[in-house]
């Protein structure tokens, strides 16, 4: 019944006389349901081939209802709404139509009535019609990304569609290149690693696993540069543990994004998807052997398979697999033979399949022997954390609990393994507060605070606060968390909250309550307070056909594109910015005669800058 279901809503919806929005056709750089940071991708973008000014056309006979502008996003966007509730979305246009649809005539006279150079969202009063196949602007890079074209197929204005179900294009096999599995419990081990074991696929070894655990996938579908996979399904034992095909969604599942892709290892071309998803519970073995299948397939069909096959294997604790072990004898390590001793600090290692275990440390009060159980140094509670006892200067070692807790020497930062997420050891965060929505994200009851030594930061940022991380960092909330941080001195403008996510820092406008800035957050990571000390830099001034381009760049706070002033001969005005380029860019007559050309940046924290050069006009 549901096939049935599912094939004559593909019968309607082919029966849509949609055409591609850019003729010919070019080549897909992204497809629909794609990894973004904070939601699913609600379209698909084409290749303009790094051009801008290619004609855009209606993709079907409709009305133009809806306009936006501004510097995020999709930049300049048009909103065209057709017969049977569908609207088509064309974003990134470097301009609107203005010859036969006076669009760039409308948005000056909103830009003139509101007093402001980017209105946003705009429904017009009287919707302007438009035919199939009519230009209705041109291709930019206006908003996010480079040179292309973003275009949507939506049922209304909330459910977006794939484009692919009503328009044909070619797509590529799928790849399934490399993974990760991470342990999901306490105690778990993978590989004989205690936190992650990184491969790449085809996998021919067979995988020692105790315990339960995760699998990250990194896939894609061959494109024009790499693409999402359109149906990605795995099997655990021959029972389905995850699938997700994009052909529709609501944009109030956003959020479900972060259940679906690990956001702590994703870039936007480069995402991981998590087998099963965080929803769901994460698989475990507890004896034999077992095989986890994945099958990747594009729209038209073609399905791409990988295997993992993986076996119990004891915990490393039990010594079985023994390979070496070692005595600390107060100034370093040394090999040990046979019994392992009875006193002192020990350490030893466990092997099986070509797989070796960390270092495991602990200090016995009597002789072990290969194939018995131990039971790791005791540990003291401290803060809510667990700490491990060593003498002063031995070891600065992660730490991993199974009832009691046992130290673990490995490359990499350590980890607490809780809840099916790995949180970093340190002490309390005194100094931040954190309030977590009515709605958080799969498996978390709380999120974790705590604080961090300095961290690199841009140069143009000076730190006035302890360095905090929450985690788990790969958690999209649903609802907003509210972090808080304690305000050490006098309020300035240039002081705000910044975030590290995924090795970038991002400026995040605070608020004040009393002594606190306050600021919401549906992403975790590293935060802190700074003041941004350096003014953006302003670079490369040129005119080129009647078009003024300056460079400004901003590495702090970010340059605020609603800031920028150039004028020449006592006329100004805000050019447009291409935030990911750096590129202020706008029309500009000049006189003839030599004129003093001005341009004034001003970042998010209120530092300006300026810089004057004469120019000639002709």
């Amino acid at each position: 019944m549901k096939k049935t279901a599912v094939f004559l809503l593909v019968l309607f919806l082919r029966g849509q006389n949609f055409i591609w929005p850019l003729r010919p056709f070019t080549a897909l750089t992204s497809t629909f349901y794609e990894y973004r940071t904070t939601h699913f991708h609600s379209g698909v973008d084409l290749s303009t081939y790094g051009k801008t000014g290619l004609p855009v056309r209606a993709s079907e006979s409709g009305e133009i209802f809806r306009i936006f502008y501004h510097w995020y996003g999709f930049g300049r966007a048009v909103y065209i709404r057709h017969p049977g509730g569908f609207v088509t979305v064309y974003g990134h246009l470097v301009r609107f139509e203005d010859k036969g649809l006076g669009l760039e005539r409308l948005l000056k006279n909103l830009q003139r009535s509101t007093g402001k150079k980017y209105i946003g969202n705009y429904y017009l009063e009287r919707p302007i019609r438009v035919r199939r196949g009519q230009v209705i602007g041109y291709s930019g890079s206006m908003g996010i990304g480079g040179p292309h074209l973003h275009f949507e197929i939506r049922k209304g204005e909330i459910q977006p569609l794939n484009p692919l179900l009503f328009l044909r294009a070619p797509t590529g096999p799928v790849v399934l290149r490399s993974y990760i599995l991470e342990v999901a419990s306490p105690g778990s081990f993978v590989g004989l690693s205690p936190t992650r074991l990184y491969g790449r696929l085809p996998e021919n070894r067979k995988i020692p696993v105790h315990g339960c655990f995760r699998f990250f996938l990194q896939g894609y579908e061959k494109c024009r540069g790499r693409c999402g996979i359109y149906h990605l399904e795995a099997y655990f034992d021959g029972k389905k543990v995850f699938d997700l095909k994009g052909d529709r969604f609501q944009f109030s599942r956003n959020y479900t994004a972060g259940w679906f892709f690990n956001l702590a290892l994703s870039t936007t071309k480069r995402p991981y998807y998590v087998i099963p998803d965080f929803s769901s519970p994460p698989l475990c073995i507890a004896t034999g052997e077992h095989t986890l299948e994945i099958r990747g397939t594009n729209f038209y069909g073609k399905t791409g398979r990988a295997f993992l096959r993986l076996y119990h294997w004891p915990s490393p604790l039990s010594l079985k697999g023994l390979c070496c072990a070692e005595r600390w004898n107060g100034q370093g390590w040394e090999r040990v033979s046979g019994e392992i001793p009875d006193r002192g600090y020990i350490r030893f290692k466990t092997s099986a399949g070509g797989f070796s275990s960390p270092w495991i440390i602990l200090y016995r009060g009597e002789s072990l022997k290969s194939g018995e159980s131990v039971k790791p140094l005791r540990i003291e509670a401290h803060v809510g954390w667990e700490k491990a006892v060593f003498p002063r200067g031995f070891l600065a070692s992660p730490l991993f609990c199974q009832g009691e807790c046992f130290a673990v020497t490995a490359p990499g930062r350590g980890n607490l393994v809780s809840r099916g997420f790995s949180f970093k050891i340190e002490d309390s965060a005194p100094g931040i507060r954190v309030k977590m929505g009515g709605e958080g994200f799969p498996g978390i009851a709380f999120l974790r605070v705590s604080t961090l030594p300095p961290q690199k930061v841009p140069e143009e940022l000076l730190p006035i606060s302890k360095f905090y991380l929450l985690t788990p960092r790969e958690a999209l909330l649903k609802s907003p968390a509210t972090v808080e941080i304690r305000l050490q001195e006098k309020y300035r403008r240039d002081i705000g909250i910044y975030r590290k996510f995924s090795r970038k820092w991002s400026f995040l406008k605070p608020s004040r309550s009393g002594g606190w800035l306050q600021v919401k957050t549906k992403l975790l990571g590293t935060f802190v307070v700074a003041r941004d000390v350096v003014p953006p830099q302003i670079g490369r001034i040129r005119i080129r056909r009647g078009i003024i381009y300056v460079t400004i760049r901003d590495r702090g706070s970010g340059v605020n594109p609603e800031a920028i002033r150039i004028s020449i001969g006592g006329k100004g005005f805000i050019p447009e910015y291409d935030y990911d380029a750096g590129l202020a860019f706008g029309r500009v007559k000049v006189p003839r005669g030599r004129h003093l050309l001005k341009v004034r940046a001003e970042d998010f924290a209120g530092n300006s800058s300026a810089r004057s050069v004469w120019v000639a006009g002709k």
